[in-house]
């Protein structure tokens, strides 16, 4: 068997040898903690990145339909106030016209009543001629 000192000594390479493993271990996960957070990093400023892009985009098209629902809005409301203008300017001509005919009728009638006076008076004249004829 082995003695006391050849177990001191397998012992004390075992305890290097697992020192050696810790440390090769403990670089490596530091290593490879370093670089998966420069991953992380790498892509949290890339994902930053296309998130601003896609808001930008976004708004942009939010602001170009924006523009082409106002100017939709003023040219449907440029064609209604025509279409209403022209169809007040047909009312107002209707109006003048029934005016003109108010105008006609009340002068038609004002002639029909002088026209009857004269034809009372005159048949009163007439009454009185006969009168003195008689």
């Amino acid at each position: 068997m082995l003695e006391q000192k050849d177990l001191e000594a397998i012992a004390q390479l075992i305890e290097e040898r697992a020192q050696k493993t810790e440390t090769l271990l403990l670089g490596r996960i530091d290593e490879t903690e370093t670089k998966l957070t420069g991953r992380i990093d790498e892509t949290e400023i890339k994902l930053t990145g296309r998130i601003d892009e896609t808001e930008t985009k976004l708004s942009d098209r939010i602001e170009q339909r924006a523009q082409q629902t106002e100017s939709f809005l003023l040219d449907e409301l440029a064609r209604t106030q025509d279409y209403l203008g022209a169809q007040i300017e047909s009312v107002r001509k209707k109006q003048e016209e029934m005016y003109q005919f108010y105008r006609l009728d009340r002068l038609d009638n004002d002639n029909l009543t002088l026209l009857l006076r004269l034809v009372e008076s005159m048949q009163k004249r007439l009454d009185e001629i006969e009168n003195k004829i008689a």
